[in-house]
């Protein structure tokens, strides 16, 4: 699918259409996306990311943004690295070699054993913090939630356990279906947004969606498919779903947010994640003042978000700790 990406962003009829010279083109490009999420998925990276590297108050000409795309899809390219040989290893095989000579004997079959991930707790505390699932998905947990995850998502599903209210952003892939277990509730989404509030002892465990389709369920009972705007809540004693009586507003609604940017400066940008997310962002605002950035985010997780934005500023950034820090090189004065 990543061929399919690069596809769109060299094609001259999409880029066209994207940058609003070709509204006939409209039905072309949705019957070209149709009912296939992942070609929905292609469709909507490739128009965000066009629209970002076109995206400052004065625009490029068409030659720096094809020469912006190229430099795009080479970093968007995978790297291969190749195995480094140390001497001792060196040693070591031509030891095995030579003692093959000398005597062979036939080795005990032997059986790869498969490595069980390890359980990762995270625990919010008293304030509004950010985690980042090993599959590039993000989770905002609110104030007194725990979020309890494997190191790394190895089997077919994608498996969270929540206590407490957490904001789900999550990558999609199909072919591995994300599962939060919370209390007797159990959420399942592809990829998409939404929120659980389900804290140790409520009476009420509720899902809130903002984009996609999310389906919920007990371990005996399949719940209802919800789309964006629906909530529904589970009663915990009798396990029944129900509309609830009155929409739950969180204490700090990120659904609120487009992360919508227009000839926005990248401080601004940074500054919006930084408290959208509970994350640290650590960035020197003096040196990329005369930066700015115009792109439609949506629902994207924080990392493809932060990585979106470093691939038109020509910046980069490093995951640290208990914070994120952000390097991007001045712009010029318009």
């Amino acid at each position: 699918m990543q061929s399919e990406l690069h596809h769109l962003l060299e094609n001259d009829r999409f880029r066209a259409w994207v940058y609003g010279e070709a509204p006939q083109d409209n039905a072309y490009w949705q019957n070209w996306a149709g009912e296939d999420p992942l070609r929905q998925e292609q469709l909507g990276r490739a128009r965000r990311m066009l629209l970002a590297i076109r995206g400052n108050e004065y625009p490029l000409s068409d030659e720096q943004v094809d020469t912006r795309i190229r430099q795009v899809l080479r970093e968007s390219r995978p790297v291969v690295r190749k195995p480094r040989y140390w001497p001792w290893a060196v040693a070591a095989s031509v030891a095995v070699l030579i003692g093959a000579f000398l005597v062979f004997r036939p080795a005990p079959e032997s059986h790869p054993v498969a490595e069980t991930p390890r359980e990762e707790r995270f625990a919010s505390g008293r304030s509004v913090r950010h985690v980042a699932l090993p599959d590039g998905s993000s989770v905002v947990l609110q104030p007194g939630s725990e979020l309890r995850y494997p190191s790394s998502f190895s089997g077919e599903k994608r498996e969270v356990f929540l206590s407490g209210e957490g904001f789900f952003e999550v990558r999609k892939d199909s072919l591995h279906p994300f599962l939060v277990y919370a209390g007797k509730l159990i959420t399942r989404v592809v990829g998409t947004s939404f929120r659980v509030r389900a804290y140790a002892g409520d009476r009420r465990l509720l899902v809130r969606v903002k984009t996609g389709r999310v389906s919920v369920s007990t371990a005996g009972l399949q719940g209802p498919v919800l789309s964006p705007n629906q909530e529904i809540s589970l009663d915990a004693s009798s396990l029944r779903f129900s509309l609830p009586q009155a929409s739950f507003q969180p204490v700090r609604s990120i659904e609120r947010l487009t992360f919508t940017f227009t000839a926005t400066p990248l401080p601004e940008v940074l500054a919006t994640l930084s408290k959208a997310y509970g994350v640290n962002i650590v960035y020197d605002a003096g040196h990329i003042a005369h930066c700015s950035v115009t792109a439609a985010l949506g629902d994207e997780p924080l990392m493809d978000k932060l990585t979106w934005i470093c691939s038109v500023t020509d910046a980069r950034f490093e995951v640290q700790k208990d914070r994120i820090v952000f390097t991007g090189k001045p712009c010029d004065i318009p």
